[in-house]
């Protein structure tokens, strides 16, 4: 497992908190916060994409939730029902990095 590529939203996650200067948390501190940072991330994704799934993917959809998809099982149902996916994908954390640095810079 050592050797499994991160988790985008890890990755990006972890780069928010460099770019805010709070990038020295020790292990403990990581896994505390980081899984935390990464669900809000997966809600705030969700949420920005959820309105462009056609109503004719509602069955695929309940049938995802009510499983227990991984990150790529998501990424696979939000390409193939959200048109201009990636796009929609970075505003949402451009916008997720422009309020953490709002927040932080208080």
């Amino acid at each position: 497992m050592a050797n499994e590529p991160k988790y985008f939203l890890e990755e990006f996650a972890e780069k928010v908190l460099t770019d805010l200067g709070i990038d020295n948390l020790n292990e403990t501190e990581r896994a505390e916060y980081l899984p935390g940072i990464v669900h809000n991330l997966e809600i705030r994704l969700g949420a920005a994409l959820l309105p462009s799934v056609p109503t004719s993917a509602s069955q695929e959809f309940q049938e995802l939730t009510d499983s227990d998809p991984t990150p790529q099982e998501w990424a696979d149902f939000w390409k193939k029902h959200v048109p201009d996916y990636e796009n929609k994908v970075i505003q949402a954390l451009e916008e997720f990095k422009q309020e953490s640095r709002e927040i932080f810079t208080k």
